[in-house]
């Protein structure tokens, strides 16, 4: 009976220790699977920001991770680079990449590039229907 008990008690252990095996191998995956999921949006994100940094709007950028953080960041990101996209319709490329310049200030920038602070009055006005009537014309005629 001792042996038998003993045969049984060592089974057990076998059939557990099998388990314990076959639920760390599933945490692993599983683990491994998650961390790709946060990991490469984020790259993704990287490669998109490395772009921006060299003023470069191409493709089109996505928020498509399942993690609600990750996908907040993409999404302001995607808006930041659209603004991005629209001021660099007004401003030469050579001049942001100069404001935008890690070892120079923007004040330092813009003194390089003869520009100065000028205290100055500005008359905003709206008059009715002026908008849509800019819009639909030419800059010669709106002029």
């Amino acid at each position: 009976q001792l042996s038998e008990a003993n045969e049984r008690l060592a089974v057990f252990l076998l059939i557990r220790s099998a388990v314990t095996l076959a639920l760390m191998v599933a945490t692993v995956i599983v683990t491994c699977m998650n961390t790709r999921r946060v990991a490469n949006p984020i790259k993704f994100l990287k490669k998109q920001m490395d772009q921006i940094h060299r003023l470069k709007f191409d493709g089109q950028p996505r928020a498509d991770s399942y993690i609600s953080e990750i996908r907040n960041i993409q999404e302001t990101f995607i808006h930041m680079r659209h603004c991005l996209q629209s001021f660099g319709k007004f401003v030469p490329k050579y001049l942001i990449e100069r404001l935008t310049s890690p070892d120079e200030s923007v004040r330092l920038a813009a003194r390089r590039l003869g520009m100065r602070t000028e205290v100055c009055t500005v008359l905003h006005i709206s008059l009715q229907g002026f908008d849509g009537m800019s819009e639909a014309l030419n800059p010669t005629e709106l002029v």
